[in-house]
């Protein structure tokens, strides 16, 4: 194998390392938002599309928050109480 060869395949190999990465880390996400979307729906009803954006655009921390937060909540507003 050239050198040219070796790092053609070691840039392959991290390319496919950071994908795999990336992906884990979409589907955390992805995995978490629908839960807690799930969650509220059965708690509150039926869920409005600001309420489906915000969820949508929220960082992980602040998912599990949420979600810790749906335990105890008497309401929508507390669940997202800053």
């Amino acid at each position: 194998m050239t050198t040219g060869e070796e790092l053609m395949r070691e840039g392959e190999q991290r390319g496919l390392e950071r994908g795999r990465a990336e992906g884990m880390q979409t589907g955390l996400e992805t995995g978490l938002q629908q839960t807690l979307l799930r969650l509220l729906g059965h708690r509150f009803g039926r869920m409005d599309q600001k309420v489906v954006a915000r969820v949508r655009a929220a960082r992980p921390e602040q998912l599990q928050l949420w979600l810790d937060r749906i335990l105890t909540a008497d309401s929508l507003e507390a669940v997202f109480a800053a």
